[in-house]
Parts: structure tokens; C-alpha cells; sequence
């Protein structure tokens, strides 16, 4: 949908085909019994600029709101109890989440030294190797997790959290370079970098799929309309063949598929990629939405 909507304003004739029954793929908002339910991803970092530009330019900027800033404040459900989880380095020394020598453990990775070789290496090997092992399965892993779904013994450090590469490349330790840079930051006056706040809109992420599809004129998107193969007929054109026996003749693709698909898609024009889209998993997640009467909480609701 929005790579549609920015051809159509360079002036494109672009069109969406989408083999659902409604638009917007994963994205998918839902009030159930006075309930906000996001049946996919609950939200957007207002620091990703292409989305709030995106938003801005279909009329919702003013319908944009940032989580609470109690969300901020993360907690593990361990032992029976809530913990919270220690935001700075002088925090994990009193954290419960973590041992007396796991602690230990995670203020040594100052003096850590620091890779030699410019490798890649997944989460887990990163976090056992700076920060040790009871950090890496109680901290890492499940912070993680919340983000990605994935593995962390297979997710690449490099691709999900460049900033933490960097920090070790260039300074040789997760602690020291982050006070290095708020020292920097305090001397020339600068806030902290953000890393953005989730944000999302009044009626849930479907906002910005309804406003995306009102701003095409009628027919741009197809529904229930699958592609089903791919034919190229010359050096830069395909008929695309579609359900119902029609097909339509296009100068260019934009695929916005599971990999597994695209591969099958793509298996009569560039047999080459099958393996590598193939090989590319997917985390199975399931959404499961509760729903509680205020009265039934006894405790505030001051964190995530």
C-alpha cells in the first residue's frame, strides 16, 4: 500500500493486487466489547521516519499518540513476582532479576575486551561473551523476544541491534561507550539520541491502512485478487496471472510477500532465488488478547 501510494505520486500508475478480502496484510484492528484489539503488530518508533511521514501525508498526524510514559518502565514475570527491569548500569546492582555474581558478572563487561575480528555473530554469543550467561537467558533473551519472537541464539546482532555493534567497535565496551557519549552529549549540549517512542493512532495501526486506501481512486486496490504466476513476455514487462483466468501485463513488481511465497511466484523467471527465499524462517507467533475489569487489577498499571 505505501509503496503504491508513493508511485501514484511520482506519477506512476500503480495498482495493489491483495488476495485477502480486506487490505493491510498483518495489520488489523478490532474493537471487541469496548476493546482496542490489534490482531497483528500493535504499533510503530515515531522515530521511523518514512512511517510519520507516511501518516502525515494521508492526514492522520494529528491522530498520532505515543504510548504512556510509564511504558518505559519494563518488567519479567519471574519467581511468582514482577521484577522490574534496571534501566542504567548503577540499577544492576540491586536488581533481583539477576544474582549477586550475575551482576557482577555484567558490570565486568567494562573491562571485557573487545572483538578484534569484524565477524558477525548472533545475539546470544554477543550477550554471553560481554555480559555472561545468567544476563544472556534472563535479560537479553526475553527483552528480545518481545521484539523479534525469534531466536537469539540464531538472530544476527548485526541486523537486529547495529547501535550495540557499533558501541563495542568503537569503544570496546557496551558501559563505557555509553557514558562516553552522555558525557559528549552533556558537553555540547544535546539531548540523548532516541530511539523513538510506540505510537500508534486512536483506532488502533488499521487508521493508517482505511486512510491509505481512501486516498486511491476506486479499483487501485484489488481484494480477494491473487496472483497465482508470473510470465515475462520481454525484456521489461510481465503478464501476471491472476484468479478468475485474467491477467494483466505490468512493467514492474513490488512484492510484498512470505518469502516462501515469492519464491514460488518467482520459480519460472529467477529459479536462482528459490533456495534463499526458502531457506528464510519465520518465528510462529500467536496474539492472544485479554481483556480484565478495572476492578479486578490491584495494582497500577505503571509499566510494560
Amino acid at each position: 500500500l505505501s509503496a503504491a501510494y508513493r508511485l501514484r505520486r511520482a506519477g506512476l500508475d500503480a495498482c495493489v493486487l491483495e488476495a485477502a478480502h480486506r487490505a493491510g496484510g498483518k495489520i488489523y484492528s478490532e474493537r471487541v466489547d469496548g476493546y482496542l484489539v490489534e490482531h497483528g503488530p500493535n504499533g510503530f518508533l515515531s522515530s521511523r521516519d518514512a512511517v510519520v511521514r507516511l501518516a502525515r501525508d494521508v492526514g492522520l498526524g494529528h491522530r498520532m499518540q505515543a504510548a504512556a510514559p510509564a511504558a518505559k518502565d519494563r518488567f519479567l514475570f519471574m519467581g511468582g513476582q514482577l521484577q522490574k527491569v534496571p534501566g542504567s548500569p548503577p540499577a544492576l546492582l540491586t536488581t533481583k532479576i539477576l544474582s549477586l555474581g550475575g551482576r557482577l558478572r555484567v558490570l565486568k563487561e567494562y573491562i571485557v575486551r573487545g572483538r578484534t575480528d569484524d565477524s558477525d555473530e548472533s545475539i546470544y554469543d554477543f550477550a554471553l561473551r560481554r555480559m555472561g550467561i545468567e544476563a544472556a537467558e534472563r535479560l537479553v533473551d526475553p527483552m528480545v523476544t518481545g521484539i523479534h519472537a525469534g531466536d537469539i541464539r540464531t538472530l544476527s546482532l548485526r541486523s537486529a541491534f547495529p547501535r550495540l555493534a557499533e558501541l563495542e567497535r568503537e569503544f570496546g565496551s557496551l558501559i563505557r561507550g555509553m557514558l562516553i557519549r552522555r558525557r559528549r552529549q552533556k558537553r555540547e549540549k544535546k539531548g540523548p539520541v532516541s530511539i523513538g517512542r510506540l505510537t500508534s493512532f486512536e483506532n488502533g495501526l488499521s487508521e493508517l491502512v482505511d486512510a491509505l486506501v481512501s486516498a486511491f481512486s476506486p479499483g487501485t486496490v484489488r481484494l480477494g485478487c491473487a496472483v497465482e504466476s508470473i510470465e515475462q513476455i520481454h525484456e521489461q514487462g510481465w503478464l501476471l496471472h491472476l484468479t478468475g483466468n485474467e491477467s494483466l501485463a505490468v512493467d514492474g513488481i513490488v512484492f510484498a510477500t512470505p518469502t516462501a511465497m515469492t519464491a514460488h511466484l518467482l520459480k519460472g523467471i529467477l529459479p536462482a532465488l528459490q533456495s534463499p527465499l526458502r531457506d528464510i524462517e519465520y518465528a510462529p507467533a500467536a496474539v492472544v488478547a485479554l481483556g480484565y475489569p478495572q476492578g479486578a487489577i490491584n495494582r497500577p498499571l505503571d509499566g510494560f
